[in-house]
């Protein structure tokens, strides 16, 4: 499996709001890693 660490988490907007940033070149390969469901957990509106 590749690890994620190598992706940079950057701060998007707020203090707590934080994504993983993966460039686009390497979202296939990223995506085939993903194993099981993704789950939303909050929704904001």
């Amino acid at each position: 499996m590749a690890p994620v660490l190598p992706h940079p988490v950057q701060r998007a907007g707020g203090r707590t709001i934080l994504e993983l940033w993966v460039p686009a070149e390497e979202l296939d390969e990223f995506d085939a890693h993903i194993i099981g469901e993704i789950q939303v957990t909050h929704a904001f509106r």
